[in-house]
């Protein structure tokens, strides 16, 4: 085994040691460890190996809810921190589908309704990446119909051009 295999050996248990470390603190009591394992671990989920991830799924749907837990229940500084993280593993293409189906599209439609500029700027992110299949891009429009028919004239602004943004993108993905 020449040096490069056994650099690539060595920190591929590395990833594992730190995947299970994570998915032990995600599994505790203590909220901001938690939020911070979950970060740490969306991050380090867009660089995993193929291994590392196919074992992270089955984890990822637990600390979605977890994340979605923190979102619904948090206060603002913990659901913007929880959004993020959810929104950084979301957006790899193995978790889109089990983001959604944990039920993440209406807590970040939620997030685009509430007040904070950095929440709706998160919401926006995580909506263009999670509409890449087709049948979240359709729960998001439900969600965003729901909210231009609301009376808050700033938020409707800002589903209208969401919605703009979903069409382009799916449709110059199907040219």
């Amino acid at each position: 085994m020449d040096n490069l295999d056994k650099g690539t050996a060595e920190l591929s248990k590395h990833r594992e040691k730190t995947f299970h470390l994570y998915e032990t603190v995600i599994a505790g009591d203590d909220k901001s460890l938690r939020i911070q394992a979950t970060f740490k671990l969306g991050c380090m989920s867009k660089h995993g190996p193929e291994t590392i991830l196919a074992c992270a799924i089955t984890v990822v749907v637990e600390f979605l809810r977890a994340l979605m837990e923190l979102i619904q229940n948090g206060d603002i500084s913990a659901k913007l921190v929880a959004a993020n993280a959810l929104g950084i593993s979301s957006s790899h293409v193995d978790y889109i589908r089990p983001a959604a189906q944990a039920g993440a599209i209406p807590l970040f439609a939620e997030i685009l309704e509430g007040c904070e500029p950095l929440g709706k700027e998160i919401a926006e992110d995580v909506f263009c990446v999670v509409a890449v299949a087709e049948e979240n891009a359709v729960v998001i429009f439900q969600h965003l119909v729901r909210i231009l028919r609301g009376s808050n004239t700033e938020v409707k602004a800002a589903a209208a051009a969401y919605a703009a943004e979903i069409s382009s993108e799916n449709t110059r993905g199907k040219k």
